[in-house]
């Protein structure tokens, strides 16, 4: 079997897929990438959670737009008395 084969095994197993959101894990899937699933939200990638860095980038991306936000308003509430 090829690592394609062994990819597209991987993910057509409804074991390797969680949650809501459709994340993907799977520790044989040589893929950092995988597309969605098709269903409710099936556009785009995911990343495989099974894979270094992954954890990373994935909370990088829910805490970066969190911190922005934050210092928005911190600055917004802070801001000196002209």
């Amino acid at each position: 079997m090829t690592q394609d084969q062994i990819d597209q095994t991987e993910w057509e197993n409804p074991s390797n897929w969680s949650g809501w959101m459709g994340l993907y894990h799977s520790e044989r899937d040589s893929r950092f990438w995988v597309p969605k699933r098709p269903g409710r939200i099936s556009r785009g990638m995911t990343p495989n959670m099974a894979k270094p860095g992954s954890k990373t980038f994935f909370w990088g991306m829910a805490i970066f737009p969190a911190t922005v936000v934050l210092v928005i308003i911190s600055l917004a509430i802070f801001r000196p008395a002209p």
